[in-house]
């Protein structure tokens, strides 16, 4: 929970900017360093030295990665000053350690428009879910964002732009012709196949494959995804049966966990020391399952998780619940 981050309504008293705060400077963190910085930080901005604050608030984050008010006060300070790309992304860091923090959502979404990038506002905003504080604020943000595109598509067009819509209707329709007569072709089956060669494992008589690009593995039922470790095991998520599957690199497939924990697992990714992730789609959250089994919850309250992917110790995670991408530092 956010305490002590600055407010964003910016007072102008005697032309000068200056910030209002919650009461109280404590902030909530394991690191004291972080704190003391923090604190510094609050206390520059009451004296309207800004930069300082923003010094400060920046290195309360190198001590402490996860200072959610840290983050939220230099979005502030960027989004005060109008470099709105910077408090986006300081903005972003907020949402990413807290995913229900639907007012910075916002804040993200009305940033988004006044940089005139309709579509990132639009996937912001409607994230934001009925019953919430900032929820009135997106609706009516939407329907403004609706009236301007009604008003731009009444204005006549100009005959370059006429042009440029012939290009595309040409284009778009070269295509759909070369579509159609691939998926005409595709359904023709090929007379000089064998019975072998045309199932799912893919293979031939003697053992041997018949088309490297063809599935190897089979027998899932409703496979969804997948991930491969460091040691060279394949690891599938089926989510009809609820568990999750390895195939060792000698292509020994057996069932890796079928944990009761497990309820439609979806994306699967591993980490540099084979640790699994799994985004449980039923149950709202995402499950860690150990080299040796041992399954459980990393993360909960994260609305229909559904891809995962790892990179630089984050773990990035499609949230369909609120049409957005979160993440989590992994530790």
């Amino acid at each position: 929970m956010k305490k002590n981050k600055i407010v964003s309504n910016f007072l102008l008293v005697l032309a000068i900017s200056i910030f209002s705060f919650s009461a109280g400077f404590a902030a909530e963190s394991s690191s004291p360093e972080a704190v003391e910085h923090y604190n510094a930080g609050l206390e520059y901005v009451m004296q309207e030295d800004y930069e300082r604050a923003s010094l400060a608030f920046q290195k309360a984050l190198e001590y402490d990665p996860e200072l959610v008010d840290a983050y939220f006060n230099l979005g502030s300070l960027y989004e005060h000053f109008g470099d709105y790309q910077t408090a986006i992304r300081a903005y972003t860091e907020v949402v990413a350690l807290e995913p229900r923090d639907f007012e910075t959502m916002y804040k993200i979404g009305e940033l988004y428009v006044k940089l005139g990038y309709r579509g990132e506002a639009l996937n912001c905003l409607y994230a934001i879910p009925q019953g919430t504080s900032s929820y009135t604020k997106a609706q009516t943000l939407l329907a403004q964002l609706g009236q301007q595109e009604q008003q731009q598509q009444q204005q006549p067009a100009t005959a370059e732009q006429k042009v440029d819509e012939q290009k595309v209707n040409n284009t778009q329709t070269a295509e759909t012709q070369t579509t159609e007569v691939k998926d005409v072709r595709s359904m023709e089956p090929s007379t000089n196949t064998s019975l072998a060669e045309r199932t799912m494992e893919g293979r031939t008589p003697n053992g041997g494959y018949t088309d490297p690009d063809k599935t190897l593995l089979s027998k899932y039922s409703s496979p969804t995804g997948i991930t491969i470790d460091r040691l060279g095991n394949i690891f599938v998520a089926s989510y009809a049966d609820n568990s999750i599957y390895v195939v060792t690199p000698d292509e020994k497939n057996s069932v890796f966990s079928n944990s009761p924990m497990l309820d439609g697992p979806i994306g699967i990714v591993a980490d540099q020391n084979g640790t699994l992730y799994v985004a449980n789609y039923n149950k709202d959250n995402i499950l860690r399952i150990t080299r040796d089994g041992n399954v459980s919850i990393y993360k909960s309250d994260v609305m229909k998780p559904y891809a995962l992917s790892i990179m630089n110790n984050t773990l990035y995670v499609s949230e369909q619940g609120t049409n957005s991408v979160i993440k989590f530092r992994l530790r």
